[in-house]
Formats: structure tokens, C-alpha cells, sequence
């Protein structure tokens, strides 16, 4: 009997002693940004029922291994401090910009919010973009003192290697200036980060109020989703807009009263995009919305691309038919000179 239970305790602890001591974050390069190094030691980090804590780790045959699973720290051993004074460099828009933070020049990007792109490579300016570029330029330049405080529950960089914090402008959280007056909105929020209740409170005022990105129909995204007190207490304040282009749904969240944004679509082979229709008819985006509604993608047939088209296929029949009759033309001379000949 004792056997039985000690072999029904092996498979039920080992599976939770394996995920805990699961690879830590960038455990296959070497000189990984997410390995930090002091006194010698190295620590590297993962996520652990919702939260990053960190374990001493060594490199040996080819990735990071945990040293003892069973000790955790729930702050990286090597950073001497949460915050850290910083330099204000230059601005790169409204969500990004360049900081020197122990004599390094570092790009950082803004934890938990998300502005309308303004240099993005491959997408136009966005609506309210240099609105809010000049903002954050304006807040960090004119600022005496500039602080940024690392989120123990999230990654210190991003996949582009930028920084990732909490940014302090005269002992003011930045992305809450950036969030109550409607320049910025919380996204990008991929574990329990310290000031997000804070700045879903920010947003919905600036919802209500119809501040900056919020006349524009930006989607509201993830305080819609997991703030359950706005939910309760302003269940009709905020209206789904579902975008149906041929079975491909996109949805985006809109405040009561606010217009949404027009959503660009790119024509299909051999029909014309004519527009967003509601009921029948189609929809003016200076309409303020008051209800969920769907808006269905209208196409028309490209009559210039059909007309093409058979041009192409007329020139294709005809030089097959030329070339027919030129084959049968050969032949029939070839069977008049082998007649000659005899």
C-alpha cells in the first residue's frame, strides 16, 4: 500500500517540480539580453503561476540551466533598484523614446500603453499620432527629472530590444498623463503589471469624455476586456463595431457617442471595393455610434479588370489559331517537295 501511494505522489509532484524548472527566458543564446550578470553569478527569469521571479542559472552544453529550482528571487538579484535616473536624449514618437541610464544610450519603450503610429516603416500616420508624439516630446524636455522604474512582471526588453518601463517625469508617471488626456491607451499588457488598474481608471475617464484618440474610434482593447468594475458600472457606455469583409471579422470597441475610424480595405482581384454598409445602406463614418452594429464589406465588379482580362484571352486565342495554321501550312509544303522529288 505504501508502495501504491508513493508512486501516486512520484507522478503527481514531478510533473510540477519539471514545469517549474522549465527553461528560463532566452535559455538558448549565450549572451542573451534576458541573462543578467553580477558578483559573478548569472540570473535568468521566468513566469511562474502569472509572476517572473529569477533563479541563478549557468550556460552549459549549449542554453541556460536553472541552478537550484527551489530557491526564487522575486526581483532580479543584479539590479540595484526598481528606478533609475535618467537623461532625456530625444524623442522617437509617442510611445518611444531615447534615454541615458548609467551612461548607456537606451531606446525605451513605453510599459503598458500604445499611441497611434507615427514613424512606423510600413504603415501611414495615424490619426492623432503627431498629437501625441509632441506631447510626450514636450512632457520629457521640459521635464527636471526623468526616472524609470522596471515591472518586475514583465520582460525588461522587447523582441525589437528596447527597454521596457515605467517612465517618471517630475515624480509624475508619464503614461498616466499620457492615458488621462486621451494621447495614449493601455495595451500590450502581458502579466499583472503594478500601475494598470490605475490606468484603465484614466482611460475610461478620457472614454467619457471624449478625449484626444477617443473622437476617433480607437479600439479601447485590453481594460474592455479584463476590468470588470468598468463593466458593472458603465455597461452601456462602450459599443462593439464589428468589421465583416467577406468572413474576416475585426472588431473594435467604441465609447458611446464617439464616431469610429474608417478601416481601410484593399481591392480584390477582378471587383472594386465600393464601402462599409450597415442595414442596406452605406455607412457615414461621421455617424456618432449609439448601439453595437456590423458594417459589411460592398464590392463591385471591376468591369476595366474583366475587360482586360478577355482582351487577353481573345490575343491568346488568335495566335493559337495563327500558329495552326501555320503548322498545317508547313506540312502541306513538305508533302509537296517529297512529291517533287519522285
Amino acid at each position: 500500500m505504501k508502495r501504491f501511494v508513493a508512486i501516486i505522489a512520484f507522478f503527481l509532484l514531478v510533473p510540477n517540480v519539471y514545469a517549474h524548472s522549465s527553461n528560463v527566458k532566452g535559455y538558448k543564446e549565450k549572451d542573451s539580453n534576458y541573462i543578467s550578470k553580477c558578483n559573478n553569478k548569472y540570473y535568468g527569469y521566468h513566469k511562474h503561476k502569472g509572476k517572473n521571479h529569477w533563479h541563478e542559472v549557468k550556460y552549459k552544453k549549449d542554453k541556460w540551466d536553472i541552478v537550484d529550482s527551489d530557491k526564487t528571487f522575486e526581483k532580479n538579484p543584479c539590479s540595484s533598484s526598481e528606478k533609475k535616473q535618467a537623461v532625456f536624449v530625444n524623442c522617437v514618437d509617442g510611445d518611444t523614446a531615447v534615454l541615458k541610464v548609467d551612461q548607456k544610450e537606451l531606446r525605451y519603450r513605453f510599459l503598458g500603453v500604445d499611441t497611434p503610429e507615427s514613424v512606423h516603416p510600413t504603415k501611414e500616420v495615424e490619426v492623432y499620432a503627431k498629437e501625441a508624439s509632441k506631447n510626450t516630446c514636450d512632457l520629457l524636455t521640459n521635464a527636471s527629472s526623468i526616472v524609470v522604474e522596471y515591472d518586475s512582471n514583465s520582460d525588461q526588453t522587447d523582441k525589437y530590444g528596447r527597454e521596457l518601463a515605467w517612465i517618471w517625469v517630475d515624480e509624475i508617471l508619464l503614461q498616466e498623463l499620457m492615458v488621462s488626456e486621451g494621447f495614449a491607451r493601455v495595451a500590450y499588457v502581458y502579466g499583472d503589471y503594478k500601475y494598470i488598474d490605475s490606468l484603465c481608471s484614466l482611460q475610461h475617464q478620457a472614454i467619457i469624455n471624449n478625449k484626444g484618440i477617443w473622437q476617433y474610434g480607437y479600439e479601447v482593447g485590453y481594460c474592455e476586456t479584463h476590468d470588470n468594475n468598468v463593466k458593472e458600472s458603465n455597461p452601456n457606455n462602450i459599443y462593439k463595431v464589428k468589421f465583416d469583409n467577406d468572413g474576416e471579422i475585426e472588431e473594435v470597441a467604441v465609447a458611446e457617442g464617439m464616431k469610429v475610424k474608417y478601416k481601410r480595405v484593399e481591392s480584390k482581384i477582378g471587383y472594386r471595393f465600393v464601402g462599409w454598409y450597415h442595414n442596406g445602406k452605406k455607412f457615414d463614418f461621421n455617424t456618432p455610434i449609439d448601439s453595437s452594429i456590423t458594417l459589411i464589406a460592398k464590392y463591385s465588379i471591376d468591369y476595366i479588370y474583366v475587360l482586360l482580362l478577355l482582351i487577353v484571352l481573345i490575343i491568346g486565342i488568335l495566335n493559337n489559331i495563327k500558329g495552326d495554321k501555320s503548322g498545317k501550312s508547313h506540312k502541306k509544303s513538305t508533302k509537296y517537295n517529297r512529291t517533287k522529288r519522285i
